[in-house]
């Protein structure tokens, strides 16, 4: 699938000798499922729409979501890639410039979001 091409892709560069790290930009909806009630969503790439009740989903997107974003962060270091979780709510030159200060002075790579989780 993408997720593991993708992955594949950046440990190949990263053990060729270049600097490989995977840069994770979501929006705080994506991360915090604040919907409610009967929500309409659309797949950006199929143009597919679902009616769904939000309500009754939002543990198990938030569990899954979770678990994916601890796996990219898991096999990332595995294989030798920095990795960053950056939300959208951060203007991007903040949050590259977070990251790379952070990278250079060899600290933990924790998630750079605006507002509270």
């Amino acid at each position: 699938d993408a997720e593991a091409e993708t992955l594949r892709e950046l440990k190949r560069a990263a053990s060729r000798g270049h600097e490989a790290a995977a840069l994770h930009v979501l929006s705080r909806a994506e991360l915090d499922f604040a919907h409610r009630g009967g929500v309409e969503f659309e797949d950006l790439e199929s143009g597919a729409t679902r009616l769904v009740d939000a309500s009754a989903v939002a543990d198990t997107y938030r569990q899954r979501m979770q678990a994916f974003l601890e796996r990219w962060r898991t096999d990332a270091g595995r294989g030798g890639l920095d990795y960053a979780l950056m939300t959208t709510d951060v203007p991007l030159d903040d949050a590259l410039r977070s990251y790379l200060i952070r990278r250079g002075a060899g600290r933990d790579l924790a998630p750079i979001t605006g507002g509270s989780r």
